[in-house]
């Protein structure tokens, strides 16, 4: 169990400017972020199209050491392989949920 709070707006469809900015602005908060409180800059982008495959591994880099909440933001009916591929990167996750690297 543990508590959410978005701390940006919304990304901007298919702006890798946007994730940037989403980025920068909640790492302002990092300080109150900890177990069981979670700092959210929104969903992850991956797999709705625009991106590159290196700006969907970036994005997924940055939510996880951010310890943003890893939200999925597309369809999962009609997602590529690829970007299923980076969704589910076993070391980005478990960097995200690693309670010892607050």
């Amino acid at each position: 169990m543990g508590n959410i709070w978005r701390t940006t707006g919304d990304i901007y469809a298919r702006s890798f400017k946007s994730i940037f900015y989403n980025i920068n602005t909640n790492m302002k908060s990092r300080d109150k972020a900890g177990p069981g409180g979670y700092n959210d800059p929104d969903m992850l982008e991956i797999g709705n199209g625009g991106f590159t495959e290196d700006e969907e591994i970036l994005q997924m880099v940055l939510w996880s050491i951010s310890k943003a909440p890893l939200l999925i933001g597309c369809d999962l009916d009609t997602i590529s392989e690829q970007s299923l591929k980076v969704l589910k990167m076993k070391n980005l996750i478990a960097i995200n949920q690693d309670p010892e690297s607050y």
